[in-house]
């Protein structure tokens, strides 16, 4: 089973962290050149340090029977694009040069039918573990939402349950001063709240 990742396209020296430049898009053109003439990718394999290995050392076979009707001339194209060192790699100009590109060596063999199967199988089982893992990741992020919500009710509880009753305690003293300014002074010379009156006008 092949399954087509981004890093498929990378050329050695991104993998490995180098400086580079113009000559990691040739070494993309390759691989896409390889892909649409065979219909799976020129590196594999389940486990992602394996595949680096394969890219840092450019690693890739032409398998049988997928590449007996493609000509030597296209070979040597993909080869001389997915060339390891990158200074020996051809340049755009170089590869447009190529007699594969500008001459006749081409073959005339018709490939669309086994190509186009070859990428349905390939490119479908790679959309179908795309899937997987992005409903995966939208699960862990759902769940992850989650959690932050609960941990932002629970904080937010706290400064309620303390805040809510002193504003409402003194909400209430303020109004029932009010009150006692509107009815005047009791029995006892005092207001409502045990506070003194003597300083009011009497009714």
């Amino acid at each position: 089973m092949f399954i087509i990742f981004p890093f498929c396209f990378s050329a050695p020296e991104v993998l490995a962290q180098k400086p580079y430049g113009k000559a990691v898009d040739v070494w993309s053109i390759g691989v896409i050149s390889y892909i649409l003439l065979c219909g799976y990718p020129p590196f594999y394999d389940e486990n992602d340090a394996n595949l680096f290995a394969q890219i840092l050392k450019g690693e890739f076979e032409f398998d049988s029977p997928y590449w007996d009707d493609i000509s030597d001339s296209a070979k040597n194209f993909i080869r001389q694009l997915m060339c390891v060192d990158a200074d020996k790699r051809y340049t755009c100009r170089e590869a447009l040069a190529h007699p594969w590109i500008s001459g006749n060596a081409a073959s005339s063999k018709n490939i669309h039918g086994t190509v186009s199967a070859q990428l349905k199988k390939n490119f479908a089982k790679s959309r179908w573990k795309q899937l997987m893992n992005a409903i995966t990741m939208v699960h862990k992020m759902q769940r992850l939402a989650m959690n932050v919500s609960e941990v932002s009710d629970a904080s937010s509880l706290l400064p309620a349950a303390a805040g809510v009753p002193n504003r409402q305690k003194c909400a209430t003293i303020v109004e029932e001063a009010e009150i006692d300014d509107c009815d005047g002074d009791n029995d006892h010379g005092q207001d409502n709240n045990g506070y003194g009156t003597e300083g009011r006008k009497n009714k």
